[in-house]
């Protein structure tokens, strides 16, 4: 009822302005006082979070850069995550200004932060989401810190530079959605020998445009039948494929 959930509402505020700042530690300067080393370099950084049970639960990031990452990597903030989500990188930030760019650690579009969350242990996290909008994202070295997420269920990337080949090896026996937009290669063959994919419900995978020079599509005919072959994908019930070698044969 309406009374009741007002109640609720403002127990929650109260609980949340005597005890936040503690349950977040080093956090509360990102995500309550929105002040760190590096928030002055960007604009347009957001972030959101939301508790469950006294521990952080979801947060959305609206560009993970190293500060904020060596902070997150802690065991008492990623342990019991259940969702993250990442938005690329913050229009205006200046690479020059970062010790981990001068140091030559990352390059480009990378995502830095991702970096930083090297070995960080996800146990608890069940929604992974990076993606870039409407910039040339890459994520470098994401597939590392997911073979960390033995639980994950939603697993969603937009990004360049994702090294697909081990990303499609990787055990996630609890992965019922998979999207990666935007990449070269998409080794299907690989995919469809993991057995440890069996509660797979869903795959869509859009890649990047065909590059001048290039000669065929990022989807192949054969790595299309070595899937729809496969033993390994019994509860497969969604599938898209875009920009595909496929063909009226497949």
């Amino acid at each position: 009822p309406a009374a009741n959930r007002k109640q609720l509402k403002a127990s929650e505020k109260k609980l949340l302005k005597q005890h936040q700042r503690a349950w977040l530690g080093d956090l509360a300067m990102f995500l309550i006082d929105a002040k760190g080393p590096q928030l002055s370099y960007y604009r347009d950084c957001t972030y959101h979070h939301t508790f469950a049970r006294g521990f952080l639960d979801s947060l959305t990031i609206g560009a993970l850069l190293p500060d904020f990452s060596r902070v997150l990597k802690q065991p008492q903030h990623a342990r019991l995550l259940r969702r993250l989500v990442i938005h690329g990188l913050p229009r205006g930030w200046d690479f020059e200004d970062d010790e981990a760019y001068a140091e030559g650690t990352w390059e480009g579009d990378s995502v830095p932060g991702i970096v930083e969350l090297a070995g960080t242990k996800f146990t608890n996290l069940r929604h992974f989401e990076l993606s870039g909008g409407d910039s040339s994202l890459s994520a470098q070295g994401i597939e590392n810190l997911i073979k960390n997420m033995p639980n994950l269920e939603v697993l969603h990337l937009e990004a360049h530079d994702v090294a697909t080949g081990q990303l499609f090896r990787t055990k996630l026996p609890k992965l019922r959605s998979l999207t990666i937009d935007h990449m070269w290669d998409y080794p299907l063959e690989l995919l469809a020998k993991n057995k440890s994919l069996t509660n797979l419900e869903s795959i869509a995978f859009w890649p990047h445009a065909i590059d001048p020079g290039e000669e065929a599509a990022y989807i192949s005919f054969e790595g299309f039948k070595a899937m729809c072959r496969s033993k390994n994908l019994p509860k497969l019930r969604y599938l898209k494929l875009m920009c595909a070698d496929i063909g009226n044969e497949g």
